[in-house]
């Protein structure tokens, strides 16, 4: 009888506890969390005590982690995000679908619902609003969804859709993974919880708008502004879950690298992927010199310069020989030729720390000595904090 109780007991338990998170959708998440992840854990843990090798466990693990991801989405996105921009962080399985996390992940948000959301949050229908709305995304991030729209004004921009419940949901989920790390990886806590100070201050995209707005002023009074754009906000179209902004036309600084490393592939004859290990096992192998920013910057410009000399002059004897001896004689034209110049990253890295560099002087400054922001002060701060960055190494 006793033990026909326990087992009675047992089972209540165990169905209130399924009901009740069935109701309770933080609880659920982190239940999903802890039954996909803790197996996995001590399998690593039994190998790391065997002293075994863990390349078939990254193997292993690596889909089943993916797919436990983009099931939960929320802040198991985002940390995958920061840990993909360190190539050293992550084993080589776990990093390559991290990185895709970026830019590639599914659509959370059907038409219906974005639909719903902006009505909701603007107060009109869409079609009062936007004189165009493409809705399938252009991107997809861990809080919310981007989409092209152009106004009645004619003026083309991006919709920044915040999920539902966002907010929620990543307070829950970064709750769940401290209490794992606080007992089985306590080392990564202080990690948690800067992000967790980040982060928690996204879910509110009138922030955004402001911050937008803030650094927009704070870079037209200087000559960055002919270099570097800040999205305009709309601030009448802006509301906590809802974001409208310039839409700026380009190509990601790291497509652009990636696209110039994949021509440089294919005049060697060698697939992207090749290069990219032969350049990874050169830095590791230390057999890459570093050097400063300033040096790099240089380097590239003097190299862009010679292909620039190179070409004109190649093209003034192809020049000669086309109209002195192809066009008399009716032979083919030979086409000019035009060397593509290399992106001059240490020049672009240099100005990001100028940039960055100006507003975290301009933040000091509000903070310490709100009432002393005058260029010369601000000046000699940016300054000392762009000498402070700038003095770090690169690699040519």
């Amino acid at each position: 009888m006793l033990r026909r109780a326990v087992w009675v007991g047992s089972a209540a338990v165990l169905g209130g506890g399924a009901l009740w998170a069935s109701r309770d959708e933080g609880l659920r998440r982190s239940l999903r969390f802890w039954g996909g992840v803790l197996p996995i854990y001590a399998h690593y843990r039994f190998v790391e005590w065997t002293r075994g090798d863990f390349a078939p466990l990254h193997d292993a693990y690596a889909d089943p982690i993916q797919q436990l991801t983009l099931e939960l989405r929320g802040f198991y996105v985002k940390l995958a995000q920061v840990v993909s921009t360190r190539d050293d962080m992550i084993p080589q399985q776990y990093l390559l679908w991290c990185k895709a996390m970026q830019d590639q992940l599914p659509p959370a948000l059907d038409a219906a619902q974005v639909r719903h959301i902006l009505e909701k949050e603007l107060g009109s229908r869409v079609e009062e609003l936007f004189d165009q709305f493409d809705w399938k995304p252009v991107g997809v991030a861990s809080i919310g969804q981007v989409h092209q729209a152009k106004l009645k004004s004619g003026e083309r921009v991006v919709v920044k859709v915040m999920f539902p419940g966002m907010e929620r949901l990543f307070r829950g989920d970064i709750e769940t993974i401290k209490n794992f790390c606080r007992y089985l990886q306590p080392q990564h806590m202080p990690f948690l919880n800067e992000i967790e100070k980040q982060f928690l201050t996204e879910f509110d995209y009138r922030n955004e708008a402001r911050n937008l707005e803030e650094i927009r002023d704070n870079l037209s009074v200087h000559p960055w502004k002919l270099k570097v754009k800040v999205p305009r906000p709309y601030a009448e179209l802006c509301s906590e879950h809802v974001l409208v902004m310039e839409w700026i036309s380009g190509v990601k600084l790291i497509d652009g690298v990636k696209n110039q490393f994949r021509k440089m592939a294919e005049m060697q004859g060698k697939p992207l992927e090749e290069l990219e290990r032969e350049q990874k096992e050169l830095l590791t192998s230390g057999k890459i010199r570093s050097t400063s920013i300033a040096a790099s910057k240089r380097l590239i410009r003097w190299t862009n310069l010679y292909l620039q000399v190179s070409d004109f002059l190649s093209n003034v004897v192809l020049f000669l020989y086309n109209y002195l001896v192809a066009v008399p004689t009716m032979r083919p034209l030979q086409p000019y030729r035009k060397t593509e110049k290399l992106i001059n990253l240490a020049e672009v890295v240099e100005l990001l720390l100028q940039v960055h560099a100006h507003e975290v002087c301009l933040c000091l400054i509000s903070i310490f000595n709100p009432d002393n922001r005058s260029l010369s002060t601000e000046r000699s701060m940016a300054i000392l904090i762009q000498e402070t960055f700038c003095s770090c190494q690169m690699v040519v």
